[in-house]
């Protein structure tokens, strides 16, 4: 048999009592005995499930979350989708798809919505030109697809730091209808409703994971947090009779030394080594260098050492 189906979506289901209304608004009738049943779209993110021997001149309700993006797909034999508002909107509360769809060809139908409501959406199935009966068996398939971005920065933190996260679709803040998933909450650790607190590594560096859970999706975010460098000690100031003098800093725990000269003459060897040597220091014209340990966006610490080259004594003279 030939058939085709009607389907249209509104903010809630009416009672039965308001069935003959809503069916003239969108030109349809609904029958009282083919009560609403309630689909789930609670198989996983992004897989369909599905429900068999759905007949046609029935509708079915299921929870959505605003902002959130759902798929409804009708097999084959099933071939449009009619609406009664002379729109093709997927966004308010009315949506559809003529023939074909985004998951379906040929005799098929689907259509993707997103609701700007949280509620449920009603599924009214017809035959064409809105006629009820018909025995065909049909398959309805329901799912959320995941179109979750946390927008919050990944940018890097220190060990202490705080950060407001945010994402979407954004949290509901109404109550939604029973089993319409997770409104909107950020887990992992650090984090504390929608702010996260840079927990401290247990060593110079750690990535740890943002979830945001809406409905039945979720999505991650990795931000790398660093650990605050310990104070800087450039070591003790150093008198040598030479031009040169090997350098003596602590070697950090974490992240990394480099040697810069503050004031006066010399050549660092190894900037970045805690014992390297200066070389081309002047008797009479101390240097001053200065230690810094850095790690990520953490606070730098320093510390300087002064490296003075003192002259040799004069020679002693033989007597006359």
């Amino acid at each position: 048999m030939y058939i085709d189906m009607c389907i249209f979506f509104f903010r809630q289901a009416p009672s039965l009592g308001n069935a003959g209304k809503y069916g003239l608004r969108l030109g349809c009738s609904r029958e009282a005995n083919q009560h609403a049943s309630i689909l789930i779209p609670n198989a996983g993110c992004g897989v369909w499930k599905a429900e068999a021997n759905y007949g046609p001149g029935r509708y079915f309700r299921m929870p959505v979350l605003a902002g959130g993006c759902y798929s409804i797909y009708f097999g084959a034999p099933l071939i449009p989708i009619e609406s009664f508002q002379g729109s093709t909107a997927t966004t308010g509360p009315f949506a559809y798809n003529d023939d074909g769809g985004p998951h379906c060809t040929g005799t098929a139908a689907s259509v993707d919505i997103t609701p700007s409501f949280t509620d449920y959406v009603a599924v009214d199935v017809r035959q064409y030109n809105c006629l009820p009966g018909g025995s065909s068996s049909i398959t309805v398939n329901i799912r959320q697809n995941n179109n979750l971005s946390i927008t919050s920065s990944a940018v890097q933190l220190c060990q202490g730091q705080t950060r407001a996260l945010t994402a979407v679709p954004a949290r509901v803040s109404v109550t939604p209808q029973p089993n319409s998933g997770d409104v909107g909450t950020f887990t992992g650790a650090g984090v504390s409703g929608t702010t996260f607190t840079a927990p401290t590594p247990t060593g110079g560096t750690a990535v740890n994971t943002i979830t945001y859970t809406f409905g039945y999706c979720s999505t991650t975010q990795n931000i790398t947090v660093f650990r605050t460098p310990a104070a800087a000690n450039a070591g003790a100031d150093i008198v040598t009779c030479t031009a040169s003098a090997t350098l003596a800093a602590t070697a950090p725990s974490y992240g990394t030394g480099a040697w810069t000269i503050v004031s006066g003459p010399g050549v660092i060897t190894s900037v970045n080594s805690n014992t390297s040597t200066v070389t081309g220091l002047v008797v009479g014209s101390p240097t001053t260098l200065r230690w810094t340990i850095s790690n990520g966006p953490c606070a730098t610490t320093s510390d300087d050492v002064v490296v003075t080259q003192q002259a040799l004594p004069a020679a002693p003279t033989s007597a006359p």
